[in-house]
């Protein structure tokens, strides 16, 4: 009795490396993701068009989203501090967490700056 069974396709081949997942590879040169590689890891201020305000350590840098993780999403319209009160606190105190993760719409973002670089008065 014969095996009519078709050997598999890959049967006597070397196996192929996955290829690399897009968090693995390098940003593309001029990409948003390069231009702010420097603040990966990084506690980070993100100022918004609206009334939200951003303040979280930038996990990912995508072409339209940009992802913190231990984060603080402040509404300034719910909120009687001032924005420049508010971030001084946060740089004094540290974050407020109130979310693990926040991904925001890069184009919303007017401004990025770490949370480092606000100065204390």
């Amino acid at each position: 009795m014969s095996d009519d069974t078709p050997a598999p396709e890959n049967e006597g081949t070397e196996p192929q490396p996955a290829p690399a997942s897009p968090a693995s590879r390098p940003p593309a040169p001029g990409s948003q993701a390069e231009e702010l590689a420097a603040f990966l890891g990084k506690d980070v201020v993100l100022d918004t068009r609206g009334e939200l305000l951003y303040v979280g350590r930038l996990e990912h840098v995508g072409d339209w989203f940009l992802t913190l993780v231990d984060a603080d999403v402040h509404d300034l319209s719910d909120s009687r501090t001032r924005k420049d009160v508010y971030l001084i606190e946060a740089a004094r105190f540290g974050v407020k967490k109130n979310r693990h993760q926040v991904m925001v719409r890069s184009r919303e973002v007017v401004s990025l700056s770490t949370l480092a670089s606000v100065i204390l008065y």
